[in-house]
């Protein structure tokens, strides 16, 4: 993909929202661009994640333990986490059809949120009200099971 479409696909991922043209613009400039054919391994369950993985076309079918797949299109982002901390990756990815993605290194990401400093502003808020959402959704299972201690 040209340049200009790596940066229409980041432009459309959600966790990318609210970040200006040159913020999309060095990361798709600074990503690691990564082709597959289809059924190839993009990445396998218990390797460690060098950063985010973002589908610019083709799909990816990402399966966990349990066996159940789910497919991934272009603008999804996996492994948003490892874009902040070193992580594993908790499943295994497979090129279903012709697949590229573009591999944002954990160090660019955080070079960027140093050299942009309201994106960092606006991921640690955006960050702060997901996981007061997901604290809310718990409260009734935490009740339920200081309920059952009794």
């Amino acid at each position: 993909m040209a340049l200009e479409e790596d940066i229409a696909v980041l432009r459309r991922v959600p966790f990318f929202e609210g970040f200006s043209e040159e913020a999309l613009k060095l990361l798709a400039f600074s990503g690691e661009n990564r082709r597959f054919s289809d059924g190839a391994r993009i990445f396998a369950e218990g390797e460690t994640s060098e950063g985010g993985l973002v589908v610019l076309s083709g799909a990816l079918v990402f399966t966990e333990g349990d066996g159940a797949a789910q497919h991934f299109g272009p603008a999804t982002l996996l492994g948003a986490r490892a874009l902040f901390t070193r992580t594993s990756r908790p499943g295994t990815a497979m090129a279903s059809g012709q697949t590229e993605t573009i591999l944002i290194r954990r160090s660019l990401f955080l070079r960027m949120l140093a050299e942009y400093p309201e994106l960092a502003s606006t991921l640690q808020d955006r960050l702060s009200e997901e996981l007061a959402a997901l604290s809310a959704q718990m409260a009734p299972v935490g009740e339920r099971l200081r309920g059952s201690e009794g």
